[in-house]
């Protein structure tokens, strides 16, 4: 998994273009962009990384990243399915009232959304989805 694969992966669900809520989404999957060619930037090849090997920005791979994201290890192996392969991204603009700055991922559907109203700068992007890999990844209640 490289973070070539991850950014053309993704489906962004963007609001009506010109709008305020639209340039909010264009910053995050630029965020999101910066992110994970920032983890590939850092030489991380762990296939292995979990967060009890340790948890930050300094010990993520985008292989870490990938597994939380969609529950897989690994790129799907067919041209076909690699071609067809999507991550859908939402973002939701109302998430303070519903979940505060966290960030939701549906593994099973290959979905994630964003708090936009939580991610306005790089470094509170940055900080918030690696608390929420390192904070989620087991998918557990403990």
């Amino acid at each position: 998994v490289d973070a070539d694969f991850i950014l053309q992966a993704l489906s962004p669900q963007f609001s009506e273009k010109g709008s305020v809520r639209h340039r909010k989404e264009v910053n995050i999957i630029n965020f999101l962009q910066d992110f994970l060619q920032n983890l590939e930037g850092q030489g991380k090849e762990n296939q292995d990384w979990s967060p009890s090997n340790g948890c930050g920005a300094k010990q993520l791979s985008v292989q870490g990243f990938f597994q939380w994201v969609s529950g897989q290890a690994h790129v799907p192996l067919t041209d076909a399915e690699r071609d067809s392969y999507r991550i859908t991204v939402n973002f939701d603009h109302d998430c303070t009232s519903r979940y505060g700055s966290h960030t939701i991922v549906n593994a099973c559907a290959v979905a994630i959304t964003f708090p936009t109203h939580h991610l306005t700068t790089y470094d509170d992007f940055e900080n918030i989805l690696t608390q929420a890999v390192c904070g989620g990844f087991d998918f557990s209640r403990h």
